[in-house]
């Protein structure tokens, strides 16, 4: 991916880190309706990432999937959102 992109990625999910972050309650851990939310959002920023080229687009379409297939087959075995949430971001910030 290029630089431009892969920056355009990690701040997307740094911005809904912290979204994540900043609903969660004073003194708790974050919550599995926050991860949830949390994923949801990364998901959709990175649906909505910039391709400039045809390689581009397919890298970020390789990614995505990558990170839908995650989603899914942790909703079915009905896995821990804030798991999932950690295992997005290492996906998404190793690529």
């Amino acid at each position: 991916m290029c630089k431009n992109n892969a920056l355009i990625l990690s701040l997307a999910l740094s911005l809904s880190s912290l979204l994540a972050a900043a609903q969660v309650p004073a003194g708790g851990g974050a919550k599995p309706a926050q991860c949830r939310q949390a994923v949801d959002t990364g998901l959709e920023m990175a649906r909505q990432l910039p391709a400039p080229n045809p390689r581009e687009l397919e890298r970020k379409n390789a990614l995505l999937s990558r990170l839908q297939t995650l989603v899914s087959e942790n909703r079915k075995k009905q896995l821990d959102e804030c798991q999932t949430w950690a295992e997005f971001n290492r996906i998404a910030t190793q690529q």
